[in-house]
């Protein structure tokens, strides 16, 4: 009897398996990919050289790897801006209109205050002194995929991007 109870039990369980919904199929990432094409190298170096010791296939594995890691690289290097000058500071916004992060290199005036002459060098000359200057920010770099386009950018979009400078410097110095 306990042979037929085992029977039904494994034939239950397969059933169950086969009604069980597949696993989810999971699509090769970019990286198994070139891992992948490592390993086919390296086996069709060894197919190729069967004669040739461990380090030999091995290196031909590793001299693709490198060349790929050399190619990514190089990609990644397109959007990343590559030369950041020291007179500017550099912040990264992200502006919906441009579709995304950029990063944004600015300066900023920090003006002059007042200048006002007292009221005896006012009696003698008539000079009231000179107004101050207010603080200002320009805009010199805009950055985006690697590309600066802050020569392309309208007033109306560098006045906002300056606008949330202020507002990050603001925020900053509290």
């Amino acid at each position: 009897m306990s042979a037929q109870l085992d029977i039904l039990l494994a034939d239950q369980q397969a059933l169950e398996r086969r009604k069980a919904p597949p696993p989810p199929v999971v699509h090769a990432t970019r990286a198994d990919k070139i891992i992948a094409e490592g390993d086919a190298k390296r086996v069709a170096y060894r197919r190729d050289h069967p004669d040739a010791d461990t380090t030999m296939v091995f290196g031909a594995q590793l001299g693709f790897l490198h060349g790929q890691v050399r190619a990514l690289d190089a990609e990644l290097s397109a959007f990343v801006p590559q030369y950041r000058r020291d007179q500017y500071l550099y912040t990264n916004l992200y502006v919906p209109e441009l579709g995304g992060m950029v990063v944004c290199g600015y300066e900023i005036d920090e003006g002059e205050p007042d200048a006002i002459t007292s009221t005896a060098a006012f009696i003698a000359s008539g000079d009231p002194g000179r107004p101050g200057v207010a603080p200002s920010i320009e805009l010199a770099e805009v950055w985006v995929n690697g590309r600066d386009i802050a020569g392309g950018v309208c007033e109306e979009l560098a006045q906002q991007i300056i606008d949330r400078i202020n507002v990050l410097n603001r925020e900053g110095r509290q």
